[in-house]
């Protein structure tokens, strides 16, 4: 199996991290990955786009209309990058509003209020990352292709030496995966 993912918001929210993750998560598997990332303005709020691509791909990028999960970050983002995604495809989308979902592919979560909650604003990446695994998200077939073990392994190598910040991150994760 395959996947190309797409993940876009704006610089300081994660999005970077996020790719890395679900890379490791995908090479605890015994997967092949390909990613790349643009940054654009992103120390000044800009937009940064990272292209994940699990499964024998040799290009980094992601080409219009075949990503199979778009993760967007912002709000905003769905429409900046909409076009990524093939018809098949799923969109989960941070927003304050989840009952506006506009079809069944696209699942929106508010993912900020989770990370405000969790103490830890900047962590709306997690809260994405979480919810992806949900029953919601499942119930609509959503597939990572890694399991959410393989996620916690992840995040446990790269927190590996920060305990605080590995304990409240994978709360989170567990929390939004959760989460209704």
């Amino acid at each position: 199996m395959k996947r190309q993912i797409l993940i876009s918001g704006v610089g300081g929210q994660g999005i970077v991290l996020l790719g890395r993750i679900l890379a490791e998560a995908a090479l605890f598997k015994g997967l092949s990955v390909v990613a790349s990332e643009t940054h654009g303005m992103a120390q000044r709020g800009g937009i940064v786009v990272s292209h994940i691509k699990i499964g024998g791909f040799v290009s980094p990028l992601i080409k219009v209309g075949s990503a199979d999960i778009l993760f967007a970050l912002k709000q905003e983002c769905v429409g900046l990058y909409r076009h990524y995604s093939s018809p098949e495809g799923f969109i989960l989308c941070n927003s304050p509003y989840p009952d506006k979902e506009e079809d069944k592919r696209t699942l929106c979560f508010d993912a900020e209020t989770m990370a405000l909650e969790a103490y830890n604003p900047k962590a709306v990446n997690i809260a994405m990352l979480g919810f992806a695994f949900s029953k919601r998200a499942a119930d609509r077939g959503l597939n990572l292709l890694c399991s959410f073990s393989d996620v916690q392994k992840a995040i446990i190598d790269r927190f590996t030496n920060n305990k605080d910040t590995l304990e409240r991150t994978l709360a989170l994760l567990n929390r939004s995966r959760d989460a209704l």
